[in-house]
């Protein structure tokens, strides 16, 4: 029971995500061609620059989403984990290295 509630807060979390990212891009877009079509409106510069702030804001969504995986999985904890372990142990063995050269010299 825990772990479908689990996969289901990190499921919405992931829509909300990407609804919140997206959405701007496509009302604005999506507006703005309306309009145009219908003669009324043209793409000003504003709404071109608007546009691609837009859609930059949208594609940080698929940068946010690996983080969004990383902080709700274990097994990608347990990973981040020994990776940082790791790295630790071996500048912790390097540090011991200089050590003993220094000693030595």
């Amino acid at each position: 029971m825990m772990r479908s509630r689990r996969a289901l807060c990190t499921t919405t979390m992931i829509v909300a995500l990407f609804t919140l990212f997206w959405l701007p891009y496509c009302v604005v877009e999506g507006t703005a061609r309306l309009l145009g079509h219908a003669g009324e409106f043209y793409l000003s510069m504003e709404v071109q620059e608007t546009s691609e702030v837009l859609y930059l804001l949208a594609l940080f969504n698929s940068l946010v989403d690996p983080f969004v995986y990383a902080l709700r999985m274990r097994e990608v904890q347990r990973g981040q984990y020994s990776t940082v372990r790791f790295w630790n142990e071996l500048e912790y063995s390097q540090t011991q290295i200089t050590i003993a050269v220094a000693n030595l010299l």
